[in-house]
């Protein structure tokens, strides 16, 4: 997948002097880049989210590029940090998140048993390796909330499909929102250790429904 920049002036231009005529290919094993900040170590490098192939399995990525579109190689291994949030599951990266010397990422991961898309995070140091302090070896797939006694049984999606996940930073947390297959939305807030934060709504998380309703569907954040 490639990164592209445009000009300022008339954004539907491409910057002739990023990568090669406004085009970067950092790896070509990339299948997506979700998500990127400005890298708190410093502000000429990039870190970037997403999706990699891992031999026959997908795998999230995590990569480290400076303004010309080039992996760092002092950054994980080669520039990139890949894996999946658990053995076996594919897996996605779609947000990023900094807090002093680490860097969080949110993300999804498949159960194959069930083909349904659950919510995940993992943990790395300041230059791309895996905290293994942080959940297990690194990584922790969120234990979702039981779900509302007026839920639906019945799927009001497709399960295979990615279920909505967004995250957001904030001073003493990460907030994530995720969408149940049968379309209950639940806002979950956790701390940098990957704990529900119990002082948010007392339990760490909140189902959201729009007024005289029990479901609700779509994005926040």
């Amino acid at each position: 997948v490639p990164i592209m920049k445009f000009t300022p002036i008339k954004s539907e231009l491409l910057d002739p002097d990023y990568g090669e005529q406004g085009i970067a290919y950092p790896d070509l094993n990339l299948v997506s880049i979700n998500a990127s900040t400005v890298s708190a170590k410093d502000d000429k490098w990039r870190l970037c989210v997403g999706q990699t192939r891992i031999g026959d399995a997908l795998g999230y990525a995590l990569m480290r590029i400076d303004h010309n579109g080039k992996l760092d190689t002092t950054f994980g291994k080669g520039g990139l940090a890949t894996g999946t949030f658990k053995e076996g599951f594919n897996s996605s990266s779609a947000g990023i998140h900094l807090h002093g010397e680490h860097i969080i990422i949110t993300g999804t991961c498949r159960d194959p048993s069930t083909n349904l898309e659950l919510p995940a995070l993992a943990r790395f140091t300041a230059n791309g390796q895996l905290d293994t302090r942080f959940g297990s070896h690194g990584h922790k797939v969120i234990e979702l909330p039981p779900a509302p006694p007026k839920s639906s049984t019945n799927p009001t999606t497709n399960p295979a499909a990615a279920p909505p996940l967004t995250s957001i930073s904030s001073t003493d947390g990460v907030f994530v929102t995720y969408q149940y297959p049968w379309s209950h939305s639940v806002l979950m807030k956790f701390n940098f250790d990957g704990d529900y934060d119990t002082s948010f709504n007392k339990v760490g998380y909140k189902f959201l429904t729009p007024p005289q309703s029990s479901e609700s569907s779509g994005r926040v954040c």
